[in-house]
């Protein structure tokens, strides 16, 4: 044991740097392609890019049924018990699954918002086309990590990087409007989500009768039931976590208001997902911890990694917040001066929720999800309440303070359950020294 120990090491720094490096690929050009759209609109069609860009992503979340962690929590347990064919079956048919959802809801999709907005049939067509290849990404990444094929990840990140760039820059030059840019965001989703499913082509293919012979019933219903229960807290969080603020914003507010939390939102998510590279690659992890070592070796693993994600993310968020009104000008010009205190309140809220990843995948791999399902009801209702107290009067600083407060309830709620999930998991002094430490370095 102790030999695997020491040969699984490196290869899990590996994984670490080539996840890591993902995200970085991925947070830069995103910045680069929000730069880029929001100089070339202005505030108020940027305001109305963003509206029709988050409900697109909305749909996309709705056709995700959960599976992207389903093909990633029983890739990995399988394919760490040696069953490779039927890692692939899980993954052939998963993928299949989903293509299927996103397609179906994406024409649902189409014919309930072009009732809704007639006039601007065109703009709705565009956005939707992006649900297919989003998903599919989105799914085909997760089977990625559940290989812990972090190495391929990277190479497919960066190649639709720069393909996005390339592809938002040139119609910056040449169609710069909002069908051009939604026409733009369609091209970089396809091509990235084809270059894809070609690098992971090889990892869908197995014995077909072994595999046939290996998928029971019994793992179907496995899989279904947390695909099930996982989907049930993805729509939770499409409240709670996501811009669902956008929503009151287009009734309350003018469109440079949805531009503001828009951006702001987007740039403390690109933010998050530095914690989320690490959580990514423990996930896999965490589930064949916990097949082969039960409780014990799940609670070492996970406290171990808490402690490195509060060392990374809590300094950044404290150390950014001063930072951020002149950073804000620099990048986006001086109409968006009022992305800066939108900005500084959600990099607070930061500081309760970057635990909230990995937290969750201790849940998950638990099979616990169904009491923070329950929970996360309960913070649903408070944000929507929360939004509409606050939006009406304040605007995208009512919508981050309203986002905020639900995010960090549902932080601290979900370091309950798992305390009662995995007693003596959650490393209470040594997150309180962390914190403490970070707010005394950014005190000068």
């Amino acid at each position: 044991r102790m030999n695997n120990v020491r040969t699984n090491v490196p290869k899990a720094l590996l994984n670490f740097g080539f996840s890591g490096a993902r995200m970085v690929v991925a947070a830069l050009s995103s910045f680069i392609v929000s730069v880029i759209i929001a100089r070339s609109l202005g505030a108020q069609e940027m305001g109305t890019y963003s509206y029709v860009v988050w409900v697109a992503g909305t749909v996309a979340a709705l056709s995700s049924l959960g599976l992207p962690d389903a093909v990633g929590k029983y890739v990995a347990e399988h394919k760490g018990s040696g069953n490779d064919a039927l890692a692939a079956k899980i993954a052939r048919t998963i993928v299949a699954t989903q293509i299927l959802a996103a397609g179906v809801i994406s024409l649902i999709g189409a014919g309930v918002w072009s009732a809704l907005a007639r006039h601007h049939l065109t703009l709705v067509l565009l956005a939707l086309a992006t649900v297919l290849p989003a998903a599919l990404q989105q799914t085909l990444l997760a089977l990625l990590e559940g290989m812990q094929r972090f190495d391929l990840q990277v190479v497919a990140t960066l190649g639709g990087s720069i393909l996005q760039i390339a592809i938002v820059a040139s119609f910056a030059m040449r169609h710069a409007s909002i069908q051009g840019f939604l026409l733009a965001k369609f091209l970089s989703a396809a091509a990235p989500a084809g270059f894809t499913f070609f690098l992971c082509r090889t990892m869908m293919s197995s014995r077909a009768a072994t595999a046939e012979h290996n998928f029971s019933p019994e793992i179907s219903k496995r899989i279904f039931g947390f695909s099930l229960s996982v989907y049930g807290l993805w729509l939770l969080n499409l409240i709670v976590c996501d811009k669902s603020e956008l929503f009151f914003l287009r009734i309350f507010q003018s469109p440079a208001e949805l531009a503001f939390y828009s951006i702001a939102f987007a740039l403390t998510a690109r933010l998050a997902t530095a914690g989320d590279s690490i959580s990514y690659v423990l996930f896999p992890m965490f589930v064949t911890r916990y097949s082969q070592n039960g409780v014990d070796g799940l609670r070492e693993v996970y406290q171990r990694s808490m402690r490195y994600i509060q060392m990374l993310m809590v300094p950044v968020c404290l150390w950014a917040m001063p930072l951020t009104p002149r950073l804000v000008v620099l990048a986006y010009g001086g109409q968006y001066a009022g992305v800066a205190s939108v900005l500084q309140v959600l990099l607070g809220t930061m500081l309760f929720t970057v635990t909230m990843t990995v937290s969750s995948n201790v849940i998950y791999t638990m099979d616990r999800q169904l009491s923070l399902l329950r929970y996360m009801v309960l913070v649903a209702v408070l944000n929507i309440l929360l939004d509409l107290l606050f939006v009406p009067r304040y605007g995208a600083l009512g919508a981050a303070y309203a986002n905020g407060l639900s995010q960090a309830f549902a932080a601290c709620g979900l370091i309950v359950i798992l305390r009662r999930a995995l007693p003596g998991g959650f490393p209470v002094f040594a997150s309180l020294k962390i914190y403490l430490a970070a707010a005394v370095s950014v005190a000068p």
